[in-house]
């Protein structure tokens, strides 16, 4: 019986002379992708692997760096235009954008040949962080490596959120890299009421335009979300996901389809309340990275993982300093619990980085992710 590997592997990009450049990249992939698959997708994408069309028949899986140049651009080409000479395609599709993800998944079911239901239609989210470096890179900087110039349907705008991996992507044995759910179960637990415009048919057969105009919303200002929209999060999140890990990150992805404010009070006292901030804080902030101004969905998500990061670590460093006070200074409890409170409700902390998330220059929104 062959025994399943527990680390993940991956054939890795290994780039080497004019490509040199592209190793920068390995350090700034965001700390979670999504990817949008069906059984009409080229490969596979199973619970513990993810594989290329290339991979899936036999054909050359060679990395894409080492391939002769006319069949790398056109290989390269070829996936990103979604050609249906697939066969040779030893490349995969990811995104950092959960907007995208989405609307996706919505375009498929319309416009699939043979139709698709919603059930058939899966997503799953990656910790980028648990497998190996070198697993993904920028579908911008490929393009740019093989001299694509940005023009037409190749323009460098629509791919800004995209990350190709290649060959086979092997999750191993351990929890937490990877979770799959399906688009009818986001519907079920109520994606379409937290974010109504995913349900508009008007809209359902397009991708790249559809996912712009959504974006617009990010040049209003940031929203205080209600109560209604914290526990639908937070349902939708417990509903579709097993891994605790994974449901404050798929939160947050949630609350951040609209513009928030920095350090909004609303948000971090429902991550207090739920105890899901310690799951974000247990990592460096290092972790969270902004990988581009150009997809503000996920720009809004790496910055309320750095919010609800500050926030849980100041609350344990508080109640620290409280056990601390207590043990050496036997403080009365009521005196401390004061003091906590006061901390908390002092506004400096939270005005010095208050700002307008998602308002910037007309070039930050015209990729589609």
């Amino acid at each position: 019986m062959e025994q399943e590997n527990e680390t993940p592997t991956a054939t890795v990009f290994q780039p080497q002379g004019s490509f040199e450049d592209l190793v920068e990249h390995f350090d700034s992939i965001p700390h979670y992708l999504f990817r949008t698959s069906s059984p009409q997708s080229a490969g596979n994408t199973t619970e513990t692997y993810i594989e290329s069309e290339a991979v899936k028949l036999n054909l050359d899986q060679r990395d894409l760096l080492r391939l002769d140049r006319a069949k790398a651009v056109a290989m390269l080409r070829n996936h990103l235009l979604w050609s249906k000479n697939h066969r040779s395609d030893n490349l995969i599709s990811w995104t950092s954008s959960f907007l995208f993800a989405v609307q996706h998944g919505i375009r498929r079911q319309a416009t699939g040949h043979p139709y698709q239901e919603f059930s058939e239609i899966k997503i799953s989210i990656l910790d980028t962080r648990k497998v190996p470096r070198g697993t993904f890179l920028p579908a911008v900087a490929l393009l740019n490596a093989y001299g694509f110039k940005s023009q037409g349907r190749l323009a460098h705008k629509y791919y800004c959120g995209e990350y190709l991996s290649q060959g086979r992507l092997d999750l191993g044995g351990e929890r937490g890299i990877m979770e799959t759910t399906t688009l009818e179960s986001f519907i079920n637990h109520g994606l379409f009421e937290l974010y109504p415009p995913f349900a508009d048919k008007n809209y359902e057969t397009l991708l790249c335009s559809r996912v712009l105009q959504l974006r617009e919303v990010f040049r209003s200002p940031p929203e205080v979300p209600n109560s209604e929209e914290i526990s639908l999060a937070q349902s939708i999140s417990v509903g579709c996901f097993l891994d605790m890990s994974m449901r404050p990150v798929v939160m947050m992805t949630l609350l951040s389809l609209k513009p928030r404010f920095r350090l909004d009070t609303a948000i971090l006292a429902a991550f207090r309340d739920n105890c899901w901030g310690t799951f974000v804080a247990d990592h460096s902030l290092d972790c969270y990275k902004a990988t581009s101004d150009q997809v503000p969905e996920h720009k809004q998500l790496t910055d309320m993982m750095h919010d609800v990061h500050a926030d849980t670590q100041r609350k344990r460093q508080l109640d620290r300093t409280r056990a601390q006070w207590l043990k050496e200074k036997g403080t009365d409890l009521c005196q401390i619990e004061a003091l906590a409170d006061s901390i908390a409700m002092r506004p400096t902390f939270q005005k010095k980085y208050v700002v307008l998330v998602g308002r910037k220059g007309e070039e930050d929104y015209d990729s589609c992710g």
